[in-house]
């Protein structure tokens, strides 16, 4: 008789419950909560990885700039391309090449050393951003250059 109860109310139960054998906390029916923060530690690597490729991207640009901008040897002008600008115009030529290294930072960065290891100053590299830069010209010598 106490078997024939638990057949009696298998309508009931499936229900209620359905046809599960063990408890739970969660009800049937019930959505998944979508949690958009939860997947974003899984995009981490890869958001690192572009940010190195981003940063590469960054300092090849900034090198070609300075390359292409502030090179002593590289004029864009067509009536300078062909005078050895050294010898025609070498104010224009010290400054520019005072600039190349001086907005050089990955010159700047390859500078930073560190002073506790250092055991003797040598003279014959000093620093390039501190010891001016001084050229003898035609000008220094009291030649007039015929300039471009």
């Amino acid at each position: 008789m106490a078997f024939r109860i638990t057949s009696q109310l298998r309508p009931f139960r499936n229900q209620f419950g359905g046809s599960r054998r063990f408890a739970t906390t969660v009800a049937d029916g019930a959505k998944q909560t979508y949690n958009k923060f939860s997947i974003m530690g899984e995009f981490a690597p890869v958001a690192i990885i572009g940010g190195f490729v981003g940063l590469a991207v960054l300092m090849a640009g900034h090198s070609i700039k300075q390359q292409l901008m502030h090179a002593p040897a590289i004029s864009t002008r067509k009536n300078r391309r062909a005078a050895v600008a050294e010898v025609d115009d070498p104010e224009n030529c010290v400054s520019s090449a005072d600039k190349f290294i001086n907005k050089s930072w990955l010159r700047k960065v390859g500078q930073i050393q560190d002073k506790s290891k250092a055991i003797l100053s040598d003279p014959t590299r000093p620093n390039p951003f501190t010891t001016p830069r001084n050229a003898e010209t035609l000008n220094s010598v009291g030649v007039a250059p015929k300039g471009i």
